[in-house]
């Protein structure tokens, strides 16, 4: 499953020669009549044979050996050769770290002058950071103003609480056949982390894949975020809410507004007729839903293209005053604003 087994799936009932499914009994009367056959004390005994009879009948009449070797849960779980009964594993380092290789020796060295066993991580996993997709936020006029209160609700992949991340469930833990139960192997220059139960010293039984996450380890958890959105935030400007690890986008929904923000100063184009910029003229421009009417007042002629500012009447500050407002109006009618052009020096002279 994880690796090549030193012998071929299944081997262990062609030696005993019965079928997958046989009893405990019937494993055991398989077992002694080919013990009589090829036990070293017969003339045509066969040691070699005999010791494969013992070993296949060791893992075929113990329950949960025979289970692990059914169902091929792990590798390397039962070794054919006497040399890797012995010895674990081959000594093979997979790193292509050089410091990794430093921190090895210094381990064996240690180890062999203060005679302790060698220590073995058992944590080699790494986790990583919590990231969700950007999420964006609309604006509205009043929220600029104002500031105002969002929710954002999105989705996490989160370990799943059933098999704690593990993708399967089991009902019991056995002891590592392979390192017997010390979660390494020894092997020359140095001990290897045991590769049939990762250096846990336990293996699991009764695999079976968790109904819960169908193997996928995670879930899909939603969650729901709250936050204040104070005013004059700036179109496309950025927020990082940490406890819920959120990159946010905030963006003005002002598409259609005259309105614009700068610097929580408003930026409004105002519309007026030809008649009204040479003879002047009174409006009321309203920008939040909570504020009052703005009074544009002209008497006479101005020059259009001079912007009106008014104090104190836009984007509400942290000190309670609120921003500028400024206000810039243009002639209805794109063509006849430039056709004008040429003649603002003559209404200047008349109308001054």
């Amino acid at each position: 499953m994880f690796g090549k087994k030193c012998m071929d799936e299944k081997e262990y009932y062609l030696i005993l020669n019965i079928d997958i499914d046989s009893t405990s009994e019937q494993i055991k009367k398989a077992y002694r009549q080919q013990a009589i056959i090829y036990h070293p004390d017969k003339n045509n005994g066969n040691d070699n044979q005999f010791k494969k009879i013992q070993e296949a009948y060791d893992v075929l009449s113990n329950s949960d050996k025979k289970h692990l070797y059914d169902n091929n849960i792990i590798d390397d779980q039962f070794n054919c050769s006497e040399d890797m009964m012995r010895n674990g594993h081959n000594a093979t380092f997979f790193t292509s770290d050089p410091t990794e290789i430093i921190f090895h020796f210094e381990d064996l060295f240690s180890n062999m002058m203060f005679n302790k066993e060698p220590e073995i991580s058992k944590d080699n996993t790494f986790t990583p950071p919590i990231t969700n997709k950007p999420e964006t936020i609309f604006l509205t006029l009043d929220d600029i103003i104002y500031g105002c209160e969002k929710k954002i609700t999105y989705t996490r992949d989160l370990l799943c609480s059933k098999c704690n991340g593990e993708g399967a469930t089991f009902s019991s833990m056995i002891q590592c056949i392979t390192c017997q139960g010390r979660g390494y192997c020894d092997s020359f220059p140095f001990p290897t982390v045991c590769r049939s139960c990762n250096g846990n010293s336990k293996i699991k039984t009764n695999v079976k894949k968790c109904i819960l996450c169908k193997g996928n380890k995670k879930i899909k958890n939603d969650f729901i975020c709250e936050m204040n959105i104070l005013p004059g935030q700036e179109h496309n400007s950025k927020l990082f809410i940490k406890e819920h690890h959120l990159n946010i986008t905030i963006k003005h929904d002002l598409s259609k507004s005259s309105i614009s923000m700068k610097d929580n100063t408003l930026f409004v184009k105002h519309c007026i007729k030809l008649e009204e910029m040479l003879c002047g003229f009174t409006h009321y421009i309203t920008l939040g839903k909570n504020d009052k009417h703005i009074k544009l007042e002209k008497d006479g002629y101005f020059n259009v293209k001079e912007p009106i500012v008014f104090l104190n009447n836009g984007v509400l500050l942290k000190d309670g005053s609120r921003g500028s407002v400024i206000i810039k109006c243009f002639i209805e009618g794109t063509s006849k604003e430039k056709e004008l052009k040429k003649f603002l020096p003559a209404f200047k002279k008349i109308f001054r």
